[in-house]
């Protein structure tokens, strides 16, 4: 299992809600030799001597979905993610404005930083509660 994800936003609040890690094989912390070949493995692999490259049958980092809400954020507004992720594949989401209304919002990614880039209404940044969904390596 992936290590836990925590999303800082530069202002208002953000919460992950869920956390799915999508697996990619191999057991976490274990590196132990499966494929090792001869004695250790059950049975005698001589004549085929399968052996992985690494020797190990060691945890892949995952793909994880986030599911993310975002309260109290405006135009410009950063949401960082940190701990065991390396990087930010693909984030889709929807806002609804002060005003109860859908607001029209784009999120540009760089690394592992997400800014909202929302329409601002009469030209007036205004505040906007998000749902997002983030897929993250």
């Amino acid at each position: 299992m992936t290590g836990t994800i925590t999303v800082t936003a530069s202002s208002g609040t953000a919460v992950v809600g869920l956390q799915w890690e999508l697996g990619r094989g191999g057991v976490a912390d274990d590196g132990t030799t499966w494929l090792g070949g001869g004695a250790t493995y059950p049975g005698t692999l001589t004549p085929f001597e399968a052996r992985q490259t690494d020797g190990t049958n060691d945890y892949q980092n995952a793909v994880n979905w986030l599911a993310v809400t975002w309260t109290g954020a405006v135009t410009t507004d950063t949401l960082t993610l940190s701990g065991d992720v390396t990087s930010i594949i693909q984030a889709v989401g929807n806002a609804v404005d002060n005003t109860g209304a859908t607001a029209a919002m784009d999120l540009a990614n760089a690394g592992l930083v997400l800014t909202l880039n929302e329409a601002a209404t009469a030209g007036a940044p205004v505040s906007v509660d998000c749902n997002l969904l983030i897929l993250c390596v």
